[in-house]
């Protein structure tokens, strides 16, 4: 609030879009969609108007996860996919993968699983040139959700395992849901031990 305010009366618009997306960030990690979803807006808007275009993808693909988390999986496609296009008229790179794991999850959400596949498979080309195994880590437990629904098991364990692997390096935070997910595809291989293994350590790391 204290960088909006200062950006605000240096008249530095991008500044002061910048500090929106961050707290309509705050708002959706707490649990306060709808407030993240408006200020969102606001950083968009005041983005555009800037030239911000980073910071307005930024926004586009938060106003997207919005969307998306609330069933508007069409509006959440339409944001994301702006976002990416606008995204890639400029030199910056770092967050490409990021961004194509929101659209897969999206076609995912969908029920297009063959193009959320080419999307995640997308998002891993890029991560790997960007050097982004905690993107990677997401984007394989994606993956592997995903095979698994599609009875694809074997493949499921197997992306679980590589995800596992990259979130106790790279994603932390991030090996509890690796876990369960995980202990799902062995429950489903008929490896309910290794499974059970998977949810214990899931829960005590919880």
């Amino acid at each position: 609030q204290q960088a909006r305010v200062m950006a605000h009366s240096r008249g530095d618009e991008a500044g002061e879009a910048e500090s929106l997306y961050h707290l309509a960030s705050l708002a959706y990690y707490t649990g306060r969609a709808d407030e993240a979803f408006g200020v969102a807006v606001d950083a968009r808007d005041l983005a555009r108007k800037a030239g911000a275009v980073v910071v307005e993808v930024w926004a586009l693909n938060l106003m997207g996860i919005v969307h998306s988390n609330a069933g508007n999986h069409s509006e959440a496609l339409a944001c994301c996919l702006r976002g990416l296009e606008q995204y890639r008229t400029t030199d910056h790179r770092v967050n490409e993968g990021g961004l194509l794991n929101t659209i897969a999850a999206i076609h995912h959400s969908l029920g297009d699983t063959d193009r959320a596949i080419v999307t995640y498979e997308a998002a891993l080309t890029a991560n790997k040139q960007l050097g982004r195994p905690d993107d990677d880590a997401i984007t394989l437990t994606n993956m592997a959700q995903l095979r698994s629904q599609r009875g694809e098991v074997f493949l499921a364990a197997s992306l679980g395992e590589s995800a596992l692997e990259l979130s106790r390096q790279h994603a932390p935070a991030f090996v509890p849901d690796v876990l369960a997910n995980l202990g799902e595809a062995y429950c489903s291989l008929g490896d309910s031990a290794h499974g059970a293994e998977c949810f214990d350590e899931a829960l005590e790391l919880i």
